[in-house]
């Protein structure tokens, strides 16, 4: 009997053990199963990095114009064009630079950051900025156009106040962009951004505002009781085509880049957008021909 019992305990001890071991060996199946799946997953993020670091930097320059681009936000058409572009090829590495709107004529100059600016016109000073650049023919059609909260009248009153956005070109104020100009011979207050000038109308501090109906359309779509009760004026409204402005010391090579904008313009998500907020694309074909 004691020899039983004592056979039993030793079945028992041997059980625990066989256990003991077994969960052990799945411990360490489990840790050798992580081990390899993160080190693949770091093999590959290293590759990846690897890879990306091979392409050449292009540097986009650009200032707060929404809802092309918004300063302090990753949400606008820019940033959306910039993603897509680099999944679209691996030759270059595109990103974006931000800079003030008076800037940016030397941000293209030869001891300047960047490549090349998105929805941009020539004719907002560079013709006489000094610096050479290229400049495609238009890519967008846009306009400025006097904006209230009433629609009343649209003379602008001796005590009322006109605003509109820091380095912006108006065809108002004789496409002077000088704070103190705008302030004194048009009655023009200037903000740093769309945004504000639409809070400040809304408000009262300012009775006309001069907006881009991109702007509009774009608030129009992402939040519409913002632009409620907004009226354009009949009369003042300055049509404008965007263009893709180019460093002159650029080593893109602009045909190719071309070439890929067209299929970029063709992708669901960037026509969806396009759609969204209104965008008047207009076709490229003449710059590839070039």
């Amino acid at each position: 009997m004691r020899l039983y019992n004592r056979m039993n305990r030793n079945a028992g001890t041997v059980a625990r053990c066989q256990s003991s071991f077994l969960k052990t060996l799945i411990v360490v199946g489990v840790f050798n199963v992580l081990f390899i799946f993160f080190s693949s997953e770091s093999h590959a993020n290293n590759a990846a990095i690897e890879a990306d670091s091979e392409r050449e930097l292009i540097l986009i320059a650009a200032y707060d114009y929404a809802p092309y681009f918004i300063s302090g936000s990753d949400e606008h058409f820019l940033g959306q064009l910039v993603t897509n572009l680099n999944a679209l090829q691996t030759r270059y590495r595109f990103e974006i630079r931000e800079v003030r709107p008076h800037d940016r004529y030397a941000a293209l100059g030869p001891d300047g950051c960047c490549d090349l600016m998105f929805f941009e016109s020539e004719n907002w000073g560079w013709k006489t900025s000094g610096y050479s650049y290229a400049a495609t023919p238009g890519i967008l059609k846009g306009c400025d156009r006097l904006y209230s909260m009433q629609n009343d009248y649209w003379e602008p009153k001796e005590t009322d106040r006109i605003g509109g956005v820091v380095g912006y070109h108006y065809q108002l104020t004789n496409m002077n962009t000088d704070i103190l100009y705008s302030e004194i011979e048009h009655k023009m207050y200037r903000a740093n951004n769309q945004l504000t000038l639409l809070n400040m109308l809304r408000h009262g501090r300012i009775q006309f505002a001069m907006l881009s109906e991109e702007f509009v359309h774009w608030m129009a779509a992402e939040a519409p009781e913002t632009v409620a009760g907004l009226y354009a004026s009949p009369e003042h409204k300055e049509v404008y085509e965007t263009q893709i402005i180019l460093s002159n010391h650029s080593a893109l090579d602009q045909r190719q880049f071309f070439r890929d904008l067209e299929r970029l313009a063709a992708q669901p998500e960037i026509k969806a957008q396009i759609k969204r907020y209104q965008l008047q694309l207009t076709s490229f074909s003449s710059v590839i021909d070039r």
